[in-house]
């Protein structure tokens, strides 16, 4: 079997980079509504914004690319990229689900929003969660840093 090499011979740089990054990375506010489901979620744009500034900050740029799949799948690198040429990657796949180009914008979508958050430690921010606790809305309180892995059950993920 062939592995796809996940990271670039030396990640020292990146990695002094990337730790000064996710210092700053703040949650994903959930800011947009699910009427399936009647639940709130973090879009991509929510989660680009959550992380992008800081990483390019830093010298870090995101690249997302379709990549080979099961039939059926979607499947999706993400790579980020240090400007001293060091980088990291991870491959994923997820479903399709039904047939036609509009599945696959929304399953391209989804994956991005869904392995980028995985990739850089971006979590959900719940804005009445926030409120119940005293915090303004869409923000963290002052000298508090996000945790970054921190999660939920995946229906509550972003």
């Amino acid at each position: 079997m062939d592995m796809e090499k996940s990271q670039s011979e030396s990640i020292l740089k990146f990695s002094a980079a990337f730790v000064k990054a996710q210092r700053e990375i703040e949650g994903a506010v959930k800011d947009k509504t699910n009427p399936a489901f009647k639940s709130k979620y973090a879009d991509l744009s929510a989660v680009m914004d959550a992380c992008k500034d800081s990483l390019n900050k830093h010298g870090i740029a995101i690249i997302q690319t379709p990549a080979p799949a099961e039939a059926g799948k979607l499947g999706l690198t993400t790579k980020l990229l240090h400007e001293s040429g060091e980088w990291m990657s991870g491959t994923g796949q997820i479903p399709i689900g039904r047939d036609g180009p509009q599945a696959y914008g929304s399953a391209l979508t989804y994956a991005r929003r869904y392995f980028l958050a995985a990739m850089v430690g971006v979590c959900p921010e719940d804005d009445d969660a926030e409120g119940a606790c005293g915090r303004p809305a869409g923000g963290l309180q002052e000298g508090r840093q996000p945790m970054a892995g921190a999660g939920k059950a995946a229906d509550n993920f972003l």
